[in-house]
């Protein structure tokens, strides 16, 4: 009678570590990718949805919606009788902060608004007729940088350095 014992082909014992090999090979490139973080990118496109929200708000209600901008986020406002005061209106308010990023700076209509000064005003606002100022907003979390640009017309527009 025939031994039908081979010793051609490979072990189950070889089939694994090569298993394992190549697993290790495959662990290391993914590591070893930069990782795609778009947290900024992120808050950006979530301000600019927020202001789109903001801007729908003030044409529903017939008022003069405003928002005022800090280092970490913005407080949405209301023009009344004597003045800017914070609106109660009901927008995603956990939009409202910049979680981890930080304002660099906004530009409204070409001017470089400060926003150091703690009186409660607008720096953007949105008037009843759907109208409201141009502007740039720069945010950054750590070295990356980003801007939001909101036109007269038209869509806001997001772009990071990285």
């Amino acid at each position: 009678m025939r031994n039908w014992r081979s010793d051609k082909g490979f072990s189950l014992v070889e089939v694994m570590v090569v298993v394992a090999i190549i697993g290790l090979m495959t662990s290391a490139v993914v590591l070893a990718m930069p990782s795609r973080d778009d947290r900024l990118l992120d808050t950006l496109s979530r301000t600019g949805r927020l202001m789109v929200a903001v801007e729908r708000q003030a044409v529903i209600t017939g008022q003069v919606m405003g928002v005022h901008f800090s280092d970490t986020g913005m407080d949405l406002l209301v023009l009344g009788d004597s003045g800017w005061v914070p609106s109660d209106a009901t927008i995603d308010a956990g939009s409202a902060s910049f979680g981890d990023a930080r304002l660099l700076d906004i530009t409204v209509e070409g001017a470089v608004v400060d926003v150091a000064d703690t009186d409660l005003q607008a720096h953007v606002y949105f008037l009843p007729t759907g109208e409201k100022p141009a502007f740039t907003l720069t945010l950054a979390s750590g070295a990356k940088k980003g801007t939001m640009t909101v036109p007269q017309l038209g869509p806001f527009e997001v772009k990071t350095d990285g």
